[in-house]
């Protein structure tokens, strides 16, 4: 932890000051991608390593540029930003938040989450996958918050709070019916197949 109560060295302000120029992440890379092109010597020497970077590596890379979606606030304005994102980029963003958290907390978490906002779309992007039977258990998961689903994370917290123990074994139920270890290779197939996949 710095010292916070030390004078500031003479390095800091220098810092602070590159640091206006990259005034958020996007920025940065940007610059940094723009610099690495006008620069043929180092893109040269780039370009052997980004062809041959994995399947996975590629797909890790399109799930970092990928929109973050809130699921707090009303229902139609979650929705609204989950569908601004395009279809072939959806499925990515759908199932690589619920691989996340199924991996990190299982579906107790993922309903449980803000994530929770974009089951309906999960299972869907499952079943247009042809992941029938996890999308199944998905859709039976969705289903136990009962009708309409409470999209809303603070709608969606207070059923699941108000049941919480009966919901929790039947989520561990389902949650081995979705089968979390096919999700990455479904997802680098259909971004292959939909051209979306970083070359």
């Amino acid at each position: 932890m710095p010292d916070l109560s030390a004078p500031t060295s003479a390095v800091e302000p220098g810092l602070r000051e590159l640091g206006r120029n990259f005034a958020n992440k996007a920025r940065f890379w940007k610059e940094l991608v723009g610099y690495v092109r006008g620069d043929r010597k180092l893109s040269l020497t780039l370009d052997r390593p980004r062809r041959d970077l994995s399947d996975s590596a590629r797909l890790a890379y399109l799930q970092q540029q990928l929109p973050h979606v809130l699921g707090f606030g009303n229902a139609a304005l979650i929705r609204d930003q989950i569908e601004r994102v395009p279809r072939t980029y959806r499925a990515v963003l759908v199932l690589s938040i619920l691989e996340f958290e199924l991996l990190n907390g299982g579906l107790g978490q993922f309903f449980s989450n803000s994530s929770g906002a974009l089951a309906e779309y999960a299972a869907r992007a499952l079943r247009d996958l042809g992941q029938d039977a996890s999308a199944g258990a998905l859709e039976q998961a969705i289903a136990l918050f009962g009708s309409p689903y409470p999209v809303a994370t603070e709608d969606r917290r207070r059923v699941y709070l108000a049941h919480e123990e009966v919901l929790d074994q039947r989520l561990a139920a389902l949650e081995k019916r979705v089968d979390i270890k096919i999700i990455p290779a479904i997802l680098i197939e259909a971004a292959r197949r939909e051209r979306i996949l970083p070359d």
